[in-house]
């Protein structure tokens, strides 16, 4: 039995040609989204690690990094706190605190004076995260308005008249909208655990209102009964 020859990419008709080639493209386009998406993702992370290099170098220029490492939470200064509070409101990591500062107690300490919630430790943090939540509330609206510029290269073919396909590399600067849209969602997923009754799913639009009814009965009762 006499067998098809398989036909190769030089016998195809134009048309066969011209779907591979636009099938290729889009293929090709895909994957430069994707590695523009995680080039953006990784220039972030480098430059949040690069800011908590700066933030521990300015710190150990004004203060003797040769003081005695904190090893309980207990023993941790007010200045202590009042900088650990700042770095919650701020959104810097507690793992990395012990890292940024040398007289910092290990992360697994300030993870126990964070459980212990009659310590400073946690009440700290408790303030820290109560004023996190206005600064990402406030971020989200800064992340929607500010565009974040990066660059795109794209690489694709083009089918010329005569069938011939050429290669096509095209460098783009563009708003990173997925990138944006990444750093909302995640600022929202911790609104949404921070603050569940106003920020989460079943958000209740009457939260901090004052209660009418419960102020007015309060009123009744200081007034005493009617004469």
């Amino acid at each position: 039995m006499a067998t098809a020859k398989r036909q190769s990419k030089g016998d195809l008709p134009a048309a066969e040609k011209r779907k591979l080639a636009r099938q290729a493209r889009r293929k090709k386009k895909v994957e430069a989204y994707h590695a523009a998406y995680d080039s953006a993702a990784k220039t972030t992370k480098q430059a949040e690690a690069a800011a908590r290099s700066a933030a521990r170098d300015e710190y150990n220029a004004t203060v003797d990094v040769t003081v005695a490492k904190v090893k309980r939470y207990q023993d941790m200064t007010d200045e202590q706190l009042q900088w650990f509070e700042e770095q919650v409101v701020l959104g810097t990591p507690v793992d990395d605190m012990p890292q940024l500062r040398e007289d910092f107690p290990s992360q697994y300490m300030l993870w126990r004076g964070i459980a212990d919630t009659h310590s400073k430790l946690s009440q700290a943090y408790t303030r820290g995260k109560e004023l996190a939540v206005a600064r990402k509330e406030e971020l989200i609206e800064k992340i929607a308005a500010t565009p974040m510029i990066g660059t795109t290269t794209v690489r694709g073919q083009r089918v010329l008249k005569d069938g011939t396909v050429v290669d096509i590399v095209e460098t783009r600067e563009e708003d990173m909208l997925g990138h944006r849209t990444l750093l909302i969602e995640t600022h929202k997923w911790a609104l949404a655990h921070l603050k569940p009754r106003k920020h989460g799913r079943h958000a209740d639009p009457e939260v901090g209102k004052p209660n009418e009814q419960l102020k007015a009965l309060f009123d009744a009762l200081m007034q005493g009964p009617a004469e």
